[in-house]
């Protein structure tokens, strides 16, 4: 959940800049950067219970595209290009920040 937070704080500095998302309040990256992580933990939890094939979880990727640009281009009424241009930052700062914490924490230092 600390990669959540710090993805979420990221996503924050870029669309209180972005000129589409200024108006926009915590709520936009929070909802765009934590909700793809619970649902990927989510179905890897139920996958894990109910004991079905791991290549399922290659489902939880499609969460960090989608939740996304839904969200800016259905709640926030941006245009499929700034959509896409949120989604690819998004994405962006969640591989960056989840792969740099795997690598902290595989060091064991």
């Amino acid at each position: 959940m600390i990669g959540a937070a710090v993805s979420a704080f990221l996503a924050w500095l870029f669309f209180s800049r972005w000129p589409p998302t200024k108006e926009f309040g915590i709520d936009l990256p929070i909802t765009i950067a934590v909700v793809p992580i619970l649902l990927g933990f989510l179905l890897g939890l139920l996958i894990g219970l109910f004991e079905l094939p791991p290549d399922l979880a290659l489902i939880s990727l499609s969460f960090f595209v989608l939740v996304p640009l839904l969200v800016l281009k259905l709640m926030f009424s941006l245009s499929w290009k700034n959509s896409a241009i949120g989604t690819a930052v998004v994405v962006a700062i969640t591989v960056v920040v989840q792969v740099s914490l795997t690598m902290l924490l595989a060091r064991g230092d």
